[in-house]
């Protein structure tokens, strides 16, 4: 009788600790950054580009892969990083430009105050997507210029976007403001 009570307990317990621990920090050495992750955003190990970790996808919703599949990764905080050798993205607001219209397609529209990465010079956008979704764009520059692309530029290109959609966007915008505020961007030399 006594083992019926307890029972529960150590079936809660046993899930417990067979749930896969989730990251707190993601740490990106390559590009220099840090990301402490919050409470209720999911990171997911997308397929390295050439052996390259150039960033990581934050979803709100799925637990799990599965969860993707089944039309649940609508809505992320996606932080990336790459080297600085395009002439179209070697200035900080061509930069903001590109994000825009390469990836979303259309042009740059206001975005809501204050998105920027503490610390670093940093634009902003709003994109409207024509499926209804919307993207906020944040984009910043660090590291050392490298002399024989442009003295002028820094090295680094590092893009944090919310995807997500007009029904979210108030909810999904304290994530996405919590992250441009934690964020840790150092460069290795």
């Amino acid at each position: 009788m006594r083992l019926m009570r307890v029972a529960p307990l150590l079936v809660l317990t046993a899930l417990t600790a067979q749930s896969p621990a989730q990251i707190r920090v993601y740490r990106n050495s390559q590009f220099g950054f840090e990301v402490p992750i919050p409470r209720g955003l999911y990171l997911f190990r997308p397929h390295e580009m050439n052996g390259i970790d150039h960033g990581r996808q934050f979803f709100f919703k799925p637990t799990s892969v599965e969860d993707c599949n089944n039309g649940g990764c609508d809505r992320y905080i996606e932080v990336d990083a790459y080297y600085n050798t395009l002439e179209d993205t070697a200035k900080l607001h061509d930069f903001l430009e590109h994000e825009c219209t390469v990836f979303g397609g259309v042009e740059c529209l206001q975005p809501p105050e204050d998105l920027k990465v503490k610390g670093l010079a940093s634009e902003s956008a709003r994109v409207k997507l024509p499926n209804g979704r919307v993207e906020l764009l944040v984009v910043t520059q660090a590291g050392r210029p490298t002399p024989d692309f442009d003295a002028s530029a820094p090295s680094i290109n590092y893009s944090i976007c919310l995807l997500t959609s007009e029904e979210h966007l108030d909810a999904d915008l304290r994530f996405f403001r919590t992250i441009l505020k934690t964020i840790r961007i150092s460069p290795p030399n």
